[in-house]
Protein backbone atom coordinates (compact mmCIF):
# COMPACT_ATOMS: atom_id res chain seq x y z
CA UNK A 1 0.00 0.00 0.00
CA UNK A 2 2.60 2.55 0.55
CA UNK A 3 4.47 1.23 -2.52
CA UNK A 4 1.51 2.69 -4.36
CA UNK A 5 1.15 5.54 -2.43
CA UNK A 6 4.77 6.69 -3.36
CA UNK A 7 4.58 5.11 -6.61
CA UNK A 8 1.32 8.10 -7.08
CA UNK A 9 3.21 10.98 -5.77
CA UNK A 10 6.18 9.89 -8.12
CA UNK A 11 3.90 9.86 -10.88
CA UNK A 12 2.04 13.40 -9.66
CA UNK A 13 5.77 14.67 -9.53
CA UNK A 14 6.84 14.01 -12.69
CA UNK A 15 3.63 15.05 -14.57
CA UNK A 16 3.79 18.32 -12.74
CA UNK A 17 7.33 18.95 -14.06
CA UNK A 18 6.76 18.02 -17.77
CA UNK A 19 3.77 20.35 -17.27
CA UNK A 20 6.13 23.09 -16.07
CA UNK A 21 8.99 21.96 -18.77
CA UNK A 22 6.19 22.81 -21.32
CA UNK A 23 4.89 25.78 -19.74
CA UNK A 24 8.42 27.27 -20.33
CA UNK A 25 8.71 25.95 -23.73
CA UNK A 26 5.67 28.10 -24.67
CA UNK A 27 6.60 31.42 -22.73
CA UNK A 28 9.73 30.89 -24.83
CA UNK A 29 8.03 30.74 -28.03
CA UNK A 30 6.39 33.76 -27.43
CA UNK A 31 9.20 35.44 -26.78
CA UNK A 32 10.66 34.78 -29.62
CA UNK A 33 7.87 35.49 -31.45
CA UNK A 34 7.34 38.54 -29.88
CA UNK A 35 11.17 39.17 -31.32
CA UNK A 36 10.86 38.08 -34.82
CA UNK A 37 7.18 40.15 -35.29
CA UNK A 38 9.61 43.43 -33.86
CA UNK A 39 12.53 42.42 -36.71
CA UNK A 40 9.31 42.49 -39.08
CA UNK A 41 8.98 39.26 -40.05
CA UNK A 42 5.43 38.08 -41.64
CA UNK A 43 2.56 36.66 -38.96
CA UNK A 44 2.89 33.28 -41.39
CA UNK A 45 6.84 33.38 -41.11
CA UNK A 46 6.83 33.88 -37.45
CA UNK A 47 3.91 31.21 -36.82
CA UNK A 48 6.41 28.70 -39.09
CA UNK A 49 9.33 29.56 -36.90
CA UNK A 50 7.96 29.19 -33.63
CA UNK A 51 5.47 26.18 -34.42
CA UNK A 52 2.88 28.86 -32.80
CA UNK A 53 -1.17 29.03 -34.16
CA UNK A 54 -1.26 32.19 -36.47
CA UNK A 55 -4.06 33.23 -34.07
CA UNK A 56 -1.75 33.28 -31.16
CA UNK A 57 0.93 34.97 -33.47
CA UNK A 58 -1.47 37.92 -34.28
CA UNK A 59 -2.73 38.35 -31.15
CA UNK A 60 0.92 39.20 -30.15
CA UNK A 61 1.52 41.71 -33.20
CA UNK A 62 -1.85 43.46 -32.13
CA UNK A 63 -0.77 43.65 -28.76
CA UNK A 64 3.08 44.86 -29.97
CA UNK A 65 1.36 47.66 -32.21
CA UNK A 66 -0.98 48.65 -29.39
Amino acid sequence: MVYNLEKTLDDIERKGIEKGIEKGIEKGKVKIAKRLLKMGLSTTQVSEATELETKIVEELKEAILN
